[in-house]
């Protein structure tokens, strides 16, 4: 205790070093400051309802190939972090997410099925031999894998080679 009272000595009756204390909690709560604001603006979620003709040509292209007989009732551009997409949503309640270069990552069909065109055929005679009748109504591409849904919502993995991997829970 008694060698702790120069140090207490000095921080209570020390001007110079409380100045120095509080500037320096000053400058260090300022950069904590405009850390947190700046990060906040980075890794801000942006939404906006764009026109069909701001999505990217491939995205467009695609669903006037396989959509074209459904109502655009909405586009939006999403900004989640450092990942950009694009939601297309129907009248039907139909919905289609792209990347930001016009690849379709999410296709889900509430109104009817996924056309068959759009899903590799290897996926397709997995489903045509252990799910008669049923039809695919969700695709995901996924990081690792694809996954689909079928009517009954049974949902099922493939690998990146459309082999199966298997159901989800």
């Amino acid at each position: 205790l008694h060698d702790a009272l120069p140090i207490f000595h000095l921080i209570i009756f020390n001007k110079k070093f409380n100045w120095y204390m509080i500037t320096k909690c000053k400058q260090s709560a300022t950069k904590l400051f405009c850390f947190t604001i700046l990060v906040m603006l980075i890794a801000c979620d942006k939404e906006e309802i764009i026109s069909t003709e701001r999505l990217p040509e491939p995205a467009q292209e695609f669903i006037q190939k396989y959509f074209s007989n459904n109502n655009i009732l909405q586009v939006k551009y999403e900004k989640d972090g450092r990942e950009k997409r694009y939601n297309v949503l129907f009248n039907s309640g139909d919905r289609i997410e792209f990347y930001k270069n016009g690849e379709w990552k999410n296709i889900e069909c509430i109104a009817s099925e996924v056309p068959n065109e759009i899903i590799p055929q290897t996926i397709n005679n997995f489903v045509q031999n252990n799910h008669p009748n049923k039809k695919i109504i969700k695709i995901e591409k996924e990081k690792r894998y694809i996954e689909i849904q079928l009517s009954n919502d049974i949902e099922i993995r493939f690998n990146k080679s459309y082999t199966f991997i298997g159901y989800d829970d």
